[in-house]
């Protein structure tokens, strides 16, 4: 794409918005329309390989067993509520709910409780995301014990620890933040809410360089820095004031190239992971760049199911499950 160097008009982007709310504007170009009704496909084809992962016994945890490791299993449920939420999957609601029960979650909350830096804080991270969307699906609050574990968890690791907004991957402090924040808004607790946005502003917002575009690349990391960062201090600023700050953090988003030749087994997954945040910056600005990258980090990739169905050990225990967090908006467009 010669550098990505891509605009879309606002016209198409004001369609793209009404795609993503599950209306196709009449007016709208043939391509977003396109993007619109393969959604479906997305959930169905990530969903698949991710179910058949979660059942595996990979380790010996009391619940989360599959996909290799802890926090892919735990992704990997998260993925497969999602799914259920969206398509009204009855199996795969029954399936969650029969795997899910009280007695193993009880369970895995002792065994995180003896191990205070066990997947600290990654997959605390995404659990506080499955427990969000577990409430949403069902309605159902089993999981909020343990996700208040996790949180107290991942307060304490961020106060305990310096403030290092470059952390990438299993260390990435602004996917904990993230996540953090949204439990809190979710669960009606303000005061994660405000221990977010105080850390934010302190070790955050004052960085007054731009974030290079290619750290992701160089370092082999699944998990986007520059635009996880840029999504986290987007939450806890208005519109105008961040817009000025991501102006001077992200000067020149063109340079955000998709992964097209990954290096190592992690940057499979970078173009899905960025893919959260672009749209997030898109929903935020307006600024139609962010809307086009976040196409082209997210269609290209899921067109090479290699990619994500791929050889298990590789990329089909965790790939998916990325994927799936990448398509939420276009059903929900502030799904983040």
């Amino acid at each position: 794409m010669g550098g990505l160097a891509i605009w879309i008009s606002r016209a198409a982007a004001l369609a793209f918005l009404a795609v993503a709310g599950g209306s196709v504007a009449a007016a709208g170009p043939p391509d977003l329309a396109a993007l619109d009704g393969r959604k479906g496909d997305f959930v169905a084809g990530f969903a698949k390989p991710v179910k058949a992962c979660v059942q595996r016994r990979d380790t010996r945890h009391h619940l989360f067993h599959g996909c290799i490791d802890w926090h892919s299993s735990v992704h990997g449920f998260w993925a497969l509520t999602a799914a259920a939420r969206l398509t009204g999957r009855d199996d795969l609601a029954a399936f969650l709910r029969t795997a899910l029960t009280p007695d193993a979650i009880a369970l895995e909350r002792a065994y995180m409780d003896e191990r205070p830096r066990f997947e600290m804080p990654y997959g605390r991270a995404w659990f506080l995301r499955l427990a969000i969307e577990f409430e949403r699906a069902f309605d159902d609050r089993r999981l909020r014990a343990m996700a208040d574990d996790m949180a107290k968890s991942l307060m304490d690791h961020m106060t305990s620890g310096g403030i290092d907004p470059l952390s990438s991957s299993y260390e990435s402090q602004s996917w904990a933040l993230i996540n953090l924040r949204a439990y809190g808004a979710q669960t009606g607790r303000s005061e994660l809410v405000s221990f977010v946005d105080t850390i934010v502003k302190n070790g955050f917002v004052k960085f007054d360089r731009p974030c290079r575009a290619d750290l992701d690349h160089r370092r082999g990391s699944f998990m986007a820095v520059c635009t996880n960062w840029a999504w986290l201090v987007s939450e806890t600023m208005d519109a105008a004031a961040f817009k000025a700050w991501l102006e001077r953090f992200l000067p020149e988003p063109e340079s955000i190239e998709p992964v097209k030749r990954p290096a190592n087994a992690h940057l499979y997954g970078l173009n899905f992971s960025r893919a959260w945040g672009l749209w997030r910056l898109y929903r935020r600005t307006g600024d139609e760049r962010y809307l086009a990258l976040y196409r082209a980090h997210l269609e290209p990739t899921f067109d090479r199911p290699d990619w994500w169905r791929g050889d298990y050990q590789v990329v089909g225990h965790w790939v998916s499950q990325f994927g799936m967090f990448a398509v939420m908006p276009l059903f929900e467009p502030d799904y983040y």
